[in-house]
């Protein structure tokens, strides 16, 4: 099934907009199609250069960490150590919450 087209105005010179309306049907859907393909090409690129961006962001962060004294070892034990803070507080929200609804409650 083929998706709805939608109607764009796109100013052009004189000369250009002459030969679209002069343009057979089949041509016009070849310029349709070109035009497409580059604005498509277009979100592909600035989407490409968001994630180099962001790669080049995580990089420096990176080195700056090393030159600052991280190390992986030194990464890996302040995670571990987060995960279990977290693991901690989620264990002790769960049991709050047991004790306010009375589920820890034995009859």
């Amino acid at each position: 099934m083929r998706t709805p087209l939608s109607e764009v105005t796109l100013r052009v010179d004189p000369v250009t907009a002459q030969a679209y309306r002069d343009a057979s049907d089949e041509e016009k859907a070849l310029a349709r199609s070109a035009f497409e393909s580059v604005l498509a090409q277009g979100r592909a690129s600035a989407r490409e250069a968001a994630a180099n961006s962001l790669m080049a962001v995580m990089d420096e962060m990176g080195k700056e960490a090393q030159t600052r004294g991280l190390t992986e070892d030194k990464l890996r034990d302040l995670l571990q150590e987060i995960d279990e803070e977290r693991d901690a507080e989620l264990r002790s929200s769960t049991r709050r919450k047991d004790v306010s609804s009375g589920a820890g409650e034995t009859s």
